[in-house]
């Protein structure tokens, strides 16, 4: 069976201007070609390590306040999981990254998603790096 309408057959249905109606072929309307789903999983990427920045960002400054109200300890698992998010983060940063390459490199596909996670993903990479690289000078 079909997924595409039948052939105009001579006395069906008409459009406005007396014509029969247009469907569209294999390639859809006007041959648009389909967005990449390894750009859409590069951009979904790109907005979970965002938001995981963004809980780290949260998480981090209630650490500070609880700090500055009481000696914190080095093995509370608020900075275990703080930790954890940083690294998360890092993570689906840098593989939303490198899908997003994939995704900008493909042939016949929509390249907006991907570029959008290519460059999410990059600014959250360096975002991150830049505030390890001030962490790192302020212990020294």
């Amino acid at each position: 069976m079909s997924q595409y309408p039948p052939p105009y057959q001579p006395g069906g249905p008409m459009n406005y201007y007396g014509q029969p109606p247009q469907y569209p072929g294999p390639g859809g309307y006007g041959g648009v070609p389909p967005h990449s789903g390894v750009g859409i999983a590069s951009f979904v990427l790109s907005l979970l390590s965002l938001l995981s920045v963004l809980g780290m960002i949260v998480m981090i400054g209630s650490l500070i306040s609880q700090a500055q109200r009481s000696r914190m300890r080095p093995d509370e698992p608020e900075l275990a999981m703080a930790g954890c998010t940083i690294i998360a983060a890092g993570v689906l940063a840098l593989v939303g990254a490198i899908l997003g390459l994939v995704g900008v490199n493909q042939q016949n596909r929509r390249r907006g998603f991907a570029v959008a996670g290519l460059i999410i993903n990059v600014l959250v990479l360096l975002g991150m790096g830049i505030v390890m690289l001030i962490g790192v000078s302020r212990r020294a």
